[in-house]
């Protein structure tokens, strides 16, 4: 009885109201290379709203747009199940749609372990200071077929869709979708939140930003592909990547998930 009150005086009451306090300050003075989570709310807008004042909003800015690039000279245990499937598929599908692929770190990470086709095409799509920073990377840096925009215009044309760790940054994680108008045929998706609960939101502080962040239900995640025409032929999990957010342990995510989805050409 006694550990179960201490427990609930932990939880709750004056004491948790001192963590709570400690906790913000820490969140709000995040610097560097770190991954915090505060709050849950019921829109990415509520969340942006409740962002503190000493750092940017999202990742439209110089210090994000750098935030990611050493990224670039690395290959993540949570990778490989990408690769396997760019393995397979690349030799017959030429035209790669990188949505959200930051500076290209994808395509220059994959190429030391993929035989890329001479005629790909690897396009980047994401905000305006990160593409300008991508372009400048690419003019130095040998990388044929690699291109850089901020709109949707090309999605149509692309053979396989690749997302990696980004749905979750999205205003809306499925609009991608029914702005695409012709859908690719391969869709890889990889470090995605998932659970069961319902759809939330929270906060993250990386380091030089504070970013609205989606935790989204499994079920309804697959279903948005399926009703488009998708079929699942393969899902993993992300054992490397995680989400606790502190005082909302019921919203903990353990592991991150991976899909390759496909469907026939209309």
């Amino acid at each position: 009885m006694a550990r179960l009150a201490e427990r609930r005086l932990w939880l709750s009451g004056p004491i948790a109201e001192l963590r709570k306090a400690r906790y913000e300050r820490r969140f709000e003075s995040a610097r560097g290379n770190v991954k915090m989570f505060r709050g849950i709310y019921d829109s990415y807008d509520a969340a942006a709203a409740s962002a503190p004042a000493s750092l940017p909003i999202g990742w439209d800015n110089v210090a994000s747009a750098h935030r990611l690039e050493h990224e670039r000279l690395r290959i993540f245990t949570s990778d490989y199940p990408t690769l396997f499937w760019l393995s397979r598929l690349l030799p017959d599908n030429q035209f790669v749609f990188d949505l959200h692929g930051n500076v290209g770190t994808a395509y220059f990470a994959f190429r030391r372990l993929l035989p890329f086709p001479t005629n790909l095409t690897w396009l980047v799509s994401d905000v305006a200071a990160i593409v300008a920073h991508g372009r400048e990377l690419a003019q130095h840096e040998d990388a044929p077929g690699l291109r850089f925009t901020g709109e949707l215009d090309e999605l149509p044309l692309a053979d396989i869709l690749l997302i990696k760790g980004a749905v979750q940054f999205l205003h809306d994680p499925i609009d991608f979708l029914k702005r695409a108008g012709r859908l690719p045929r391969h869709v890889l998706i990889n470090k995605v939140p998932l659970y069961d609960r319902d759809p939330a939101v929270t906060l993250q502080a990386n380091g030089v930003a504070f970013c609205p962040y989606h935790l989204l239900n499994r079920t309804r995640f697959i279903a948005t592909f399926e009703d488009q025409g998708y079929r699942r032929v393969d899902s993993w999990l992300n054992y490397d990547l995680n989400c606790y957010i502190p005082f909302y342990p019921e919203y903990t995510i353990p592991t991150y998930s991976g899909f390759y989805f496909t469907r026939e050409m209309r």
